[in-house]
């Protein structure tokens, strides 16, 4: 089984999508790619198709008519079979050892037999647990939904 599968919608975004699945790729088998073209005018579809027949083991395409980027969202959690699911739109991509390290937490989670409920990160330079404000630039992990909550609650 995959640690984390990737949601990738798509709509018009031939020009951008390939900087976006290259980033995910470096996650190897690890993770799976669910591009989702939804309903695109472009070649969109086409350079998904080449993508999963590169990477069969890695990535799934799924093709639908236009229905809005969060049906296409909801497409890619649909076909999600990792343990994780993260939503990376086609004109982001991910910074290679940030990849990296969340991959080793997620699967130090799964080793350790530990439930997560939510794990928030934007660059990450370090990984933490902590009490109040987050600092900027860090993975933050929860290891309950309860604590998650309350964290929330510090922010109102």
């Amino acid at each position: 089984m995959k640690i984390l599968s990737f949601g990738v919608p798509c709509y018009n975004s031939e020009e951008y999508m390939k900087k976006c699945i290259d980033s995910l790729l470096v996650g190897g088998e690890d993770v799976e790619i669910i591009i989702v073209d939804d309903g695109s005018k472009d070649n969109t579809a086409a350079i998904a198709d080449e993508y999963a027949a590169a990477y069969p083991d890695i990535i799934k395409v799924v093709h639908q008519e236009n229905g809005g980027h969060g049906e296409a969202v909801n497409a890619g959690l649909r076909n999600a079979t990792g343990i994780y699911y993260k939503v990376v739109d086609s004109d982001d991509w991910l910074d290679e050892d940030g990849l990296h390290k969340v991959i080793e937490v997620l699967k130090s989670f799964v080793e350790d037999k530990k439930r997560v409920d939510l794990m928030i990160c934007n660059y990450v330079g370090s990984i933490i647990f902590f009490v109040g404000l987050p600092p900027r630039n860090v993975l933050i992990c929860y290891a309950t939904l309860d604590r998650m909550e309350k964290q929330c609650c510090s922010f109102i």
